[in-house]
């Protein structure tokens, strides 16, 4: 028999406070050094160069420093380096800060952004993102841009699709893609909103395999920085940390939907799973995870949307000639959008006359709240973009087509995939609407993609009895 020792006395207040008191200088030391990392009270010599408007020293800092010192906030403002050279208006100093990725969303204790504080118009310009393919779908012939899926030569034996050259869709058209769409989005799992711990977890599965494994591999440039905003995001549990990763890095948006759509791809051909697809291995964990937490985290649900957002198409001629109208279009990634549409126009322009291609614009109509869309424009790295990010798995029934000259205009009414829960609990779908869901056949888009679709049922995988139910708000 084990005995077991008590003690016979009771604690006295004069000891519980003596063994607080050895206890206390541990814990202000352990607090002070967590809040060091993010509001330093003494400036740093970079903080000090931008304030006293010293360009040579403010080169000589950023070649030593780590990305997270550029953002640090400093008291008693909360205000960043690029807050103080944009007060001082000194057009070089910002332009060596954004160069080196500076936070542009952080905000000080008036809760002004940093473009907030210029004065003219030629600073206020140093801000906006130069020109790029962010609200419009571009498709490029040229190999060379396209980036590789990881440094080492890929063996996958149970699919083809392993040429990371391939074009891959950002939106489906098929009979079946209600209840592909519904699957995926099933998937994604809870139908509750997210907890810190599954946040926790969420993100250091990101960071540990598709950051560190894909994106710091794929992207040369931008590669540390990406890692770096994720390593911020899983010390603060800040969701919002994802967004500026995904705003400030065109070429890391470009590189996570190419991989979300690739994966939608070999999951509806080759039905691969990540243990046997080298593919889906670098990369689906890290998307889906990205994705769940967009869809279920408590800040973005309360980011949800509705209303009309615009959006820009440049591809190939011909190229959407399968788009037509009572077609229902599937998203498979995450869409840049603008409830501005000058500014998705702007992004739309083909610059140089091109008689090989051809300009859409796209009008989405938005009614549902609940997993459709985000209005990320209060958080986004560039504000005046006004962006609203369109979840994956979305359905959109085209309208109308108005065709023009140089430009064609394509508008898209939102359809609500709705779930049902039978009286025992088990997720019943019942399809339930008049909409003619058309094959996508003679695309262009991606390689052999009309015989994948004609044949997917021969090759996908069970996973789902589930049929969705399709309500078209007309």
């Amino acid at each position: 028999m084990i005995s077991r020792t008590t003690r016979s006395h009771t604690i006295s207040n004069d000891e519980i406070g003596s063994q607080t008191h050895s206890r206390l200088p541990k814990l202000l030391q352990h607090h002070n050094h967590h809040l060091s990392q993010f509001t330093p009270a003494v400036p740093s010599p970079l903080y000090l160069a931008c304030q006293n408007n010293d360009v040579a020293k403010v080169k000589d800092y950023l070649t030593t420093i780590k990305y997270k010192e550029i953002d640090c906030q400093y008291s008693p403002n909360n205000e960043t380096v690029l807050h103080v050279a944009t007060r001082n208006q000194q057009k070089e100093i910002i332009e060596i800060l954004l160069s080196y990725g500076a936070q542009r969303s952080l905000r000080n204790t008036n809760g002004q952004q940093a473009h907030e504080l210029a004065e003219t118009k030629e600073i206020k310009d140093l801000f906006e993102r130069s020109k790029s393919s962010r609200f419009t779908f571009r498709h490029n012939y040229d190999q060379s841009q396209t980036t590789p899926l990881v440094q080492h030569n890929i063996k996958c034996e149970s699919c083809s699709l392993i040429n990371d050259h391939t074009f891959y869709e950002w939106e489906l058209i098929d009979r079946n893609a209600t209840q592909k769409a519904l699957r995926f989005r099933r998937e994604l799992k809870p139908f509750t909103s997210m907890s810190e711990k599954d946040l926790k977890q969420k993100l250091y599965s990101i960071k540990k395999g598709y950051i560190n494994t894909r994106v710091q591999h794929a992207l040369t440039n931008d590669g540390t920085r990406i890692h770096d905003y994720f390593k911020r995001a899983l010390l603060e549990l800040e969701p919002h940390l994802i967004v500026t990763a995904y705003t400030a890095s065109q070429s890391f948006s470009e590189l996570l939907n190419k991989d979300m759509a690739r994966n939608v791809i070999h999951d509806l051909k080759n039905g691969c799973s990540k243990f046997s697809c080298d593919c889906l291995y670098s990369t689906e964990d890290g998307t889906k995870s990205i994705t769940n937490i967009f869809f279920h985290h408590p800040k973005f649900q309360k980011l949800s949307f509705k209303g009309t957002v615009y959006r820009g198409i440049i591809i190939p001629k011909n190229s959407l000639d399968h788009y037509k109208v009572g077609s229902c279009i599937l998203t498979t990634t995450f869409l840049s959008t603008s409830t501005n549409p000058e500014v998705a126009q702007s992004f739309c322009d083909k610059g140089i006359p091109n008689s090989t291609t051809h300009s859409f614009f796209c009008i989405y109509e938005i009614f549902n709240e609940d997993h459709t869309a985000l209005n990320i424009s209060t958080i986004s790295e560039f504000k005046n973009e006004d962006e609203i990010l369109i979840l994956p798995y979305s359905a959109f029934l085209i309208t109308m087509i108005e065709e023009k000259q140089d430009i064609t205009y394509i508008y898209l009414k939102e359809q609500c995939l709705t779930n049902m829960i039978d009286i025992s609990g088990t997720q019943e779908y019942s399809l339930k609407s008049t909409v003619r869901l058309l094959e996508l056949v003679g695309s262009r888009l991606v390689h052999n993609i009309g015989d994948m679709i004609l044949n997917e049922d021969n090759h996908i995988r069970p996973r789902s009895k589930t049929m969705p139910v399709l309500n078209t708000y007309l």
